[in-house]
């Protein structure tokens, strides 16, 4: 009789809903800064299917496990149960602006102007931003997309057939995205009707600066970055961002890392090349800040970790700063650089 009670005793409490239990809910996303165990509980620490965080991954929040916590609940993809708890530690809750209201005290305001909650840790100061400087090698791009105007116009002897074509300047973590974008702006955006987008106030500089160096303007991508990306990077207005962006593009073009590009158009070139490059251009180290992506065999992009006051710091500086990025950051090993045509 009395362990048929203490069955039913603990049946209703597993059945208690969720705002009955110990742990506090949270809204947004857990951003995994770090290759962490994601365990079944706290305690024992069981991770069946021996399931790891993945750098940079965004991982829907379920709660935290106390008001000054010390583990997260996320939603893993994965061996069940995909419900596991990950360190604090190992990354960042991160949630949208207009989620602010009814956060835990806990929770500062990222370079981003997203809310996020690291436990007990202070959001960092201006000189600890940390963001991603994405360029392009176009005619890369350009075998897939053929048929956007920049791709078409494309030649031999224009100036991105030759040097490294701005993406975009990324703040990080990824996740910091549509900061203060009104909704009908953003949901253009994510459905890529760029022309419809509010035209940008840039300067007839900066415009024509950007026209050069990021050949996507000809499809309008500098209106998608801006309102993605350039509208989460700190203290900056439209023309300042992109300003910023072209100096950093500059650099890397005056370096040695685009002469080993340009000496090697229609060859492979290594990501152990790619990144002696940089060693050599902005001082050992400066390579392990460096990602590659490519497009099945071609070199598509070049990404680079920076941390510091872009405004301020050269970048040497910044890239030396930041944090080496971890082998899976990369999808390939290297890639051919290809040449200008289809």
């Amino acid at each position: 009789m009395t362990i048929r009670i203490f069955a039913i005793l603990a049946a209703a409490l597993l059945a208690l809903p969720f705002s009955a239990r110990a742990e506090i809910p949270l809204e947004g996303s857990f951003i995994a800064r770090q290759v962490c165990p994601a365990t079944q509980n706290i305690k024992a620490g069981d991770n069946p299917g021996k399931v790891m965080t993945e750098v940079d991954r965004a991982y829907p929040i379920l709660a935290k496990n106390r008001e000054k916590a010390t583990h997260f609940w996320i939603v893993t993809k994965g061996p069940e149960p995909v419900r596991r708890w990950v360190a604090v530690a190992c990354g960042d809750h991160v949630m949208p602006p207009d989620s602010a209201a009814g956060t835990d005290s806990a929770a500062g305001t990222d370079s981003a102007g997203t809310q996020a909650d690291t436990g007990n840790v202070a959001p960092p100061p201006q000189d600890q931003l940390e963001s991603l400087l994405a360029v392009s090698w176009e005619p890369a791009f350009c075998q897939t997309h053929q048929s956007k105007p920049e791709c078409e116009s494309q030649t031999a002897d224009r100036f991105d057939a030759t040097h490294l074509s701005l993406h975009g300047l990324w703040p990080q973590p990824i996740g910091n995205f549509y900061c203060g974008v009104p909704a009908d702006q953003k949901a253009l955006d994510e459905a890529k009707r760029y022309k419809e987008l509010t035209a940008l106030d840039l300067s007839a500089a900066t415009r024509a600066a950007l026209a050069r160096a990021m050949p996507g303007m000809q499809s309008l991508l500098q209106r998608h970055e801006w309102t993605k990306h350039g509208s989460c990077f700190a203290n900056s207005d439209q023309d300042s961002y992109f300003r910023i962006s072209l100096v950093l593009v500059e650099a890397l073009n005056a370096s040695s890392v685009r002469d080993l590009l340009a000496a090697n158009i229609g060859k492979r070139v290594s990501a152990s090349a790619i990144r002696n490059a940089f060693d050599d251009a902005f001082g050992e180290g400066a390579g392990t800040r460096v990602a590659l992506h490519c497009s099945g065999a071609l070199l598509g992009e070049l990404r680079i970790a920076l941390r510091g006051d872009a405004t301020k710091e050269a970048l040497a500086d910044l890239i030396h700063a930041a944090h080496p990025l971890p082998a899976s950051a990369s999808d390939c090993d290297g890639g051919l650089v290809d040449p200008a045509g289809f």
